[in-house]
C-alpha cells in the first residue's frame, strides 16, 4: 500500500507541473528565444499564491482518494462493525478536510483579490 501511494504521489506531482517555457513554430528546439510563463513569471506573491493553490488541489485529490478508500472499506466490510465504523470515520474526516480545503482556497483567493484591488 505504501508503494502504491508513493507511485500515485509521484505521478500526481509530475503530471500537475505547469509548463514554464514555450517555443515558436520556426524554432522547434527553443534555441533562439524562450518566453517564460507560469510560476516563474510575476512577483513573489503571485508565485506563492499559485503554489498554495496547487497544494490545496493536491490535498483535495488526497481527500477524494480517502473517500474512495473508505468506500472500498465499507463495501468489503461484510457485516464487520469495526470496519464499518472505520469507514464512516474516514468518510467523515475526509469530508471535513474537503470543507477546510475549500474554505482555505476561498480565503487565499479573497485576500489576494483584495490585495490586487487595492493596488
Amino acid at each position: 500500500m505504501k508503494k502504491l501511494s508513493l507511485i500515485l504521489t509521484t505521478f500526481i506531482l509530475f503530471a500537475a507541473t505547469p509548463v514554464f517555457a514555450e517555443t515558436s513554430s520556426d524554432d522547434p528546439f527553443g534555441t533562439k528565444k524562450v518566453e517564460v510563463t507560469g510560476a516563474i513569471h510575476g512577483e513573489m506573491a503571485s508565485t506563492v499564491v499559485q503554489f498554495i493553490n496547487y497544494f490545496l488541489g493536491f490535498l483535495g485529490l488526497l481527500a477524494v482518494t480517502m473517500i474512495i478508500y473508505a468506500g472500498v472499506l465499507f463495501v468489503t466490510a461484510q457485516g464487520d462493525d469495526q470496519q464499518l465504523n472505520k469507514a464512516k470515520k474516514v468518510i467523515l474526516w475526509a469530508v471535513v478536510g474537503i470543507l477546510i480545503i475549500m474554505l482555505s482556497f476561498v480565503i487565499v483567493n479573497m485576500i489576494t483579490g483584495a490585495r490586487n484591488f487595492i493596488q
